[in-house]
């Protein structure tokens, strides 16, 4: 009996050491979380915007693109972007408590008399008194902005003039245009007498070139010293640097900023 019982708890320990592993209980795995990061703001970046009467207007924006990110306005300036959507903002013409840049333009056209047709004294004439400055003005939106004065020839006297000097049908003209305002309205007021006008837009530094040469005939700059405007007329004449408006530049800043200007007076701005 003993050794039958021995026998017995024998085979009871085999069969349990030869049964299937218990199945664990399942251990919960915490997962490793990472942080999405979060985009960082350049702060050392100016955001520079230019109201919309500077657009195809600013001589001086490859300049002001070497320390801003310039982003061109097409609606009117909102006092709450300032600070928000950019830091500085210029304009041209007296913005409401803005500050001024340390430079005023006078926008001029010149007009070299060497090349066709523009080699004809009385075409030359006519043209000089072709451009009324004071309804440049008006149709600018620049607020401050200020006309020469000068005589104003009656529309219909210049078109008798041009077609008794041989030119009833007009002709056309290429303006060189340095970047300066108001070259749309110019050609509206020569479309009136049927002067055609295309225009160009190149940097000042070709714009003499290219009226010596009559590539262009006609100039549209814009001086902001007397020695600036003295190097034009001393190359096409006083008589044919025909000075329309003067109108300064200004802009709202936030206060961190360190201004400085370009040699054309527009703002140069740095943390």
């Amino acid at each position: 009996m003993v050794f039958r019982f021995l026998l017995i708890v024998v085979m009871m320990v085999l069969v349990a050491a030869c049964g299937a592993e218990p199945t664990p209980f399942p251990v919960d795995v915490i997962p490793e979380v990472t942080e999405t990061p979060i985009p960082q703001t350049d702060t050392t970046v100016i955001r520079y915007a230019l109201a919309s009467n500077t657009l195809d207007a600013v001589p001086d924006l490859e300049l002001i693109r070497e320390s801003a990110q310039i982003e061109q306005l097409n609606e009117a300036i909102q006092p709450g972007d300032l600070g928000n959507r950019y830091d500085i903002v210029v304009a041209y013409g007296d913005l409401p408590d803005g500050t001024r840049a340390a430079a005023a333009p006078t926008i001029a056209l010149v007009l070299p008399t060497t090349s066709p047709p523009l080699n004809n004294p009385v075409l030359q004439n006519i043209l000089r008194r072709s451009i009324n400055p004071a309804q440049l003005v008006s149709g600018l939106n620049m607020p401050g902005a200020l006309a020469q004065p000068v005589e104003i020839t009656q529309r219909q006297t210049l078109q008798a003039e041009l077609a008794n000097e041989g030119w009833p049908d007009g002709f056309s003209l290429t303006l060189g245009n340095a970047y300066a305002p108001g070259s749309l309205l110019i050609a509206e007021q020569l479309g009136e007498l049927r002067i055609n006008l295309h225009t160009l837009m190149m940097p000042v530094s070709e714009l003499s070139e290219t009226l010596t040469t009559g590539d262009v005939q006609l100039g549209l700059i814009a001086w902001t010293t007397p020695e600036e405007r003295q190097q034009w007329t001393a190359e096409f004449g006083e008589e044919n640097v025909i000075d329309l408006f003067s109108v300064s530049i200004s802009y709202h800043a936030i206060p961190d900023l360190n201004i400085s200007f370009t040699p054309a007076g527009w703002p140069l701005a740095a943390r």
